[in-house]
C-alpha cells in the first residue's frame, strides 16, 4: 500500500514505492514570509477552505474530509480521517525562508496505529497529526544512491518531486524530540513534537526552523537551511484503520532564517 507523505503521484521506496510529497512549483528566489494570508480563522465557518489550499488525494486511498469549523470563536481546520489520507497542501508562488514557524493544532484520538505497532514501521505509519515542510533542496547535496531514485521519480512522476521533506508530528509511541527517517522515504524525516498519552487539548508550537532543519539534514546539507516551497497539513488511518479529526489553527511564519 502506498504510503501517506502528502501526495498523489508517488515516490516509492526501493525505486518507486510510496508516495513522497505534492507537486511543487519551479525553484525561485527565497524571500521573507509573512503571515499566510489565507489564514482560517479570518473566514467564517461553514465556509469553503482558503483559495491556495489543495487537496493532495492518494490513488487506492479514501481521501479525508475537511471543513472549517468553530472554536472558542474563531473558525479552524478539522480534518476527519476514517480509514482514510489525504493531505491539504499550500504551494508558496516563491519559496520562502522564514525563522520561525508558530501555530495551534489537536486531536481528539489516537489512530488505531498508535496502539497496534510500533513507531517507524511501514504498518504503523498513520498519524493524528501532520504538518509538512517540502524544501527546495540542492539535489547535488543527496547521496548518490538516493539521488538515483530521486532522478527516477522526477523523470515518472514529475521534476518536481522534493528532495528534502521535514515532518512534524504528534504520537505517543515516541518521546517528544524523537527525529527518524519516513519507513518509506529517507528524503522525509518525522520529528515528534509531542507525544502526551492523551491527545484533547491544544498544543502550541513554535519552532526555530532553521534548528529544525539542521537536525534533520544539516550533516548532509551543510549551514545554512535552503528556502520551503511548500507546506502540507495531514491526518491519516488508512494502514490500520480507526476514526480521528484533527485540528489545525493558522500557521503564521516570522523572520527570515540565516
Amino acid at each position: 500500500m502506498p504510503a501517506r507523505e502528502p501526495a498523489r503521484r508517488a515516490l516509492l521506496a526501493a525505486a518507486a514505492a510510496g508516495a513522497l510529497a505534492p507537486v511543487l512549483g519551479a525553484p525561485a528566489e527565497p524571500r521573507a514570509a509573512a503571515s499566510l494570508t489565507a489564514g482560517f480563522s479570518s473566514l467564517r465557518a461553514g465556509s469553503a477552505l482558503p483559495e491556495g489550499w489543495r487537496e493532495e488525494r492518494l490513488r487506492g486511498v479514501a481521501p479525508n474530509q475537511h471543513e472549517l469549523v468553530g472554536i472558542e470563536g474563531r473558525a479552524v481546520l478539522r480534518i476527519m480521517s476514517r480509514r482514510s489520507a489525504s493531505s491539504l497542501v499550500w504551494r508558496f508562488a516563491t519559496p520562502v525562508r522564514p525563522a520561525r514557524l508558530t501555530w495551534r493544532w489537536r486531536v481528539d484520538a489516537w489512530p488505531a496505529a498508535a496502539v497496534r505497532t510500533a513507531f517507524g514501521e511501514k504498518a504503523g505509519d498513520d498519524f493524528g497529526l501532520r504538518l509538512y515542510l517540502l524544501f527546495d533542496y540542492p539535489t547535488s547535496r543527496v547521496p548518490i544512491a538516493e539521488r538515483m531514485l530521486l532522478a527516477m521519480a522526477r523523470a515518472l512522476y514529475d521534476p518536481a518531486v522534493p528532495a528534502a521533506t521535514l515532518c512534524y508530528v504528534a504520537d505517543p509511541r515516541a518521546p517528544a524530540g524523537t527525529i527518524v527517517p519516513s519507513a518509506y522515504s529517507a528524503r522525509v524525516k518525522l520529528m515528534v513534537l509531542r507525544s502526551d498519552a492523551l491527545p484533547g487539548p491544544w498544543w502550541v508550537e513554535e519552532r526555530d526552523l532553521l534548528a529544525d532543519f539542521q537536525h534533520a539534514f544539516g550533516a548532509e546539507h551543510g549551514p545554512g537551511m535552503p528556502p520551503i516551497a511548500a507546506v502540507a497539513l495531514a491526518a491519516d488511518t488508512d494502514q490500520a484503520g480507526g476514526e480521528l479529526n484533527a485540528f489545525f489553527g493558522d500557521l503564521e511564519w516570522s523572520g527570515v532564517a540565516g
